[in-house]
């Protein structure tokens, strides 16, 4: 006898409990492929290129994508197909029952993350490392869970590592440096149904991810939308690839050379879309920081160091909010100011104070904080506004004390 297995998203329309308010909605208007997101191909001879190419991504965008990775097509679409199933199967009693009791979290759309209103999906996420002993704690429906899901985190933790090899390479940072000090820590897979009305709701809302990368597998469905100078952008499916994004421990790394970005997930009213993230983060005990052979006195370090495991309980990265305003402490690890609102008078005051010094430069830190972000805007206003004659050696200074609170 089949089993009876009713469905949340079964409905003609959107309950009020998933209509998010109207200035977060996605809204009717398209938003469009974003074609600047690189596509990068990794088994091209010609390493130093594709050195230059990851990081001019990560200074760029935060967001890449991989093809030619040397994963095999097949560990990825059975990955895939196995989430279908689980997602699709189970009803969410069962799953949360489950759940309660092995070591990993269900989380159903019922679970209230803003203002009351739900996101539209259900996630089941896992810790990964140490993976034997981890996987016995998995879920075992479907049987093959664990083999396939095994076999395809083993596979991504080899593409971390090649990945952040070429980034320390192109940074100038010791061969190796990631080897030890990264570890697969958490999968965090994504099930977003067909939705009547794709224009309320959202699948995941912006945030930033507290990872040194996530390496992400969509499918060929899109959804995943990116913050590209101010505008939402998707992030196209492209088949066999794996996109890659800038989380804020390796921008920390890098002294902001890399950038790691807004992004969030939405749904359409066709069809249901699965992804997968792997999220690789320093070892809990790590001391992350600048690393020290970026610093001189014209690039000082523009965070604080701490340990990984001290962020990750201070902010709670892996909740179920990932909006990071609504984590706590991020002073801990974003020194003292985040929010524009928070800087506003700084910045006034700076790009005064430089007014007098450049009559006639119109430079607006504003602006550029908007467009690149704390640590990018930095570089933006040494690189266009100050001249060598007129006191790039106060430029670090007088950022310093705008950006960082000093």
């Amino acid at each position: 006898m089949e089993k009876h297995n009713t469905k949340w998203f079964n409905i003609e329309c959107v309950p009020h409990c998933f209509k998010f308010p109207q200035e977060e909605r996605p809204g009717d208007a398209p938003i469009p492929i974003c074609n600047k997101i690189p596509v990068i191909d990794l088994g091209k001879s010609q390493k130093n290129e594709t050195i230059k190419q990851l990081l001019q991504a990560g200074q760029e965008f935060g967001f890449f994508q991989v093809i030619n990775h040397g994963i095999p097509e097949n560990v990825a679409t059975q990955t895939l197909s196995t989430f279908e199933e689980f997602f699709n199967n189970m009803t969410d009693e069962e799953k949360v029952h489950v759940a309660s009791r092995k070591g990993w979290i269900f989380t159903g759309s019922q679970e209230e993350v803003k203002n009351g209103v739900h996101l539209w999906r259900d996630n089941i996420k896992h810790p990964c490392h140490p993976l034997e002993k981890c996987m016995q704690s998995w879920p075992d429906k479907p049987a093959t869970y664990r083999e396939v899901v095994g076999r395809y985190v083993a596979e991504i933790r080899m593409l971390s590592l090649t990945i952040l090899e070429l980034i320390c390479q192109g940074l100038g940072i010791e061969s190796g440096y990631f080897n030890e000090q990264s570890e697969v820590q958490l999968l965090s897979a994504n099930n977003y149904p067909a939705c009547p009305d794709p224009s309320l709701t959202l699948g995941i809302l912006k945030h930033f991810d507290p990872s040194l990368i996530t390496i992400i597998y969509q499918g060929n469905v899109s959804g995943l939308q990116v913050l590209v100078d101010g505008k939402w952008m998707c992030v196209e499916a492209v088949p066999n690839a794996f996109v890659v994004n800038i989380g804020n421990q390796l921008e920390i790394i890098s002294n902001g050379k890399l950038r790691s970005v807004e992004h969030r997930a939405v749904t359409n009213s066709k069809e249901a879309r699965t992804s997968i993230a792997i999220f690789v983060n320093p070892t809990p005990n790590s001391i992350v920081e600048p690393a020290k052979v970026l610093l001189n006195d014209s690039n000082p370090p523009l965070y604080k160091s701490i340990l990984y495991k001290d962020f990750i309980n201070a902010s709670k990265a892996f909740g179920a909010h990932t909006d990071r305003k609504r984590q706590p402490d991020t002073d801990l690890l974003f020194p003292k100011v985040w929010d524009f609102a928070e800087i506003k008078e700084k910045l006034l005051l700076v790009e005064a104070e430089w007014m007098d010094k450049l009559p006639g430069s119109n430079i607006s830190l504003r602006k550029l904080y908007y467009r690149f972000g704390r640590a990018r805007a930095y570089e933006k206003f040494k690189e266009e506004f100050v001249s060598e004659e007129n006191g790039r050696k106060h430029a670090p200074s007088l950022l310093q004390y705008a950006y960082l609170g000093q």
